[in-house]
């Protein structure tokens, strides 16, 4: 197999016909372009001489293998971030081998562990880089970069049940609840090997907390309970409204003190007696008796609202029909 080594500039390649990827060749092509314009081209092309497409030749070196990496070249230099003549490494080869060559860069590889690029973000991080930092030269968001962060921080003896194939990637996720590795450990170790799904690992390490979506929480909004002192332990992998409040006393305080304050307000209305209850007791609730209504005397006034408001149901209801 002829081939040598080469710098071509980027204005006289294109993608070659024969190359074996076709579908999403653009995939995921901001990334590889952001990381190309932070550590430049790690990986040569693989080109060969073009043949005429037509009555013009379109290139002098048609890409065999990198066509993602051309496209992320073509779009830096589309940004102006690289010149049009950026000089590009390529490996040349023969016409003959173009196809399998192509075929053998694509098939013959081996993508890198989860683990290991969490691992590798933390220790990015580790040497001083920000997260806005490693998102922009790896081109992606700071959210992903804090969730692989994350992942990274979760017990080491988890880590390598991971890297085992012991544990799936959703069961991994579901530790990132909290940085105790004591606690992880022991859901993990000491729980029934049949009750590890995600779900059930998030429950066990949450025990002590109350869901973003206990009515309690609802009732009194994130902002509130933060304002008064509350901790919130976010889930970076759950929607925005997930999280556990980490003080139930503090959130119980709280819901008590927005009650008397709406018994206040009901008891303005001139009720002879109001009471809170923050759970309902049936067997409470079961001494008192129900009232029929009874019919009273309306004085000419009242029987002049009531006749108003009949007249506006009546109205409102012929415009909801419409």
């Amino acid at each position: 197999m002829a081939e040598k080594l080469m710098t071509i500039p980027l204005s006289s390649l294109c993608r070659s016909a024969v190359n074996v990827r076709k579908t999403d060749f653009k995939r995921d092509l901001e990334e590889l372009a952001a990381s190309i314009a932070a550590h430049g081209l790690l990986q040569n092309l693989t080109v060969r001489a073009a043949g005429a497409n037509g009555k013009k030749r379109v290139a002098d070196y048609e890409v065999v293998a990198g066509g993602r990496r051309l496209a992320a070249l073509k779009l830096l230099a589309k940004r102006k971030h690289i010149a049009t003549d950026y000089p590009v490494p390529c490996q040349v080869i023969a016409h003959d081998d173009a196809a399998e060559v192509s075929l053998a860069e694509n098939l013959v590889r081996t993508p890198l562990h989860p683990a290991d690029q969490f691992d590798a973000f933390s220790k990015l991080h580790g040497q001083g880089l920000g997260i806005e930092e490693i998102a922009r030269r790896f081109g992606t968001t700071p959210k992903t970069v804090q969730q692989r962060l994350k992942l990274a921080a979760v017990s080491p003896k988890l880590m390598a049940i991971y890297r085992e194939g012991e544990m799936t990637l959703d069961q991994l996720v579901a530790f990132t609840l909290t940085d105790d590795h004591e606690a992880q450990e022991r859901v993990w170790f000491d729980g029934s090997p049949y009750d590890r799904h995600p779900q059930a690992l998030r429950r066990m390490l949450t025990r002590s907390l109350v869901s973003g979506g206990d009515r309690r929480a609802r009732f009194i909004g994130a902002e509130a309970y933060e304002a008064a002192g509350g901790a919130i332990v976010r889930d970076l992998f759950g929607g925005d409204d997930d999280g556990y409040f980490t003080d139930s006393q503090l959130l119980d305080q709280l819901v008590a003190e927005k009650l008397a304050l709406e018994a206040d307000r009901v008891k303005a209305e001139n009720w002879a007696w109001v009471e809170v209850m923050t759970e309902v007791d049936y067997a409470y609730l079961s001494q008192f008796r129900r009232l029929s209504p009874t019919q009273v005397e309306l004085s000419k006034k009242e029987e002049a609202r009531l006749s108003r408001c009949c007249e506006r149901h009546d109205e409102l209801v012929a415009d909801l029909e419409d």
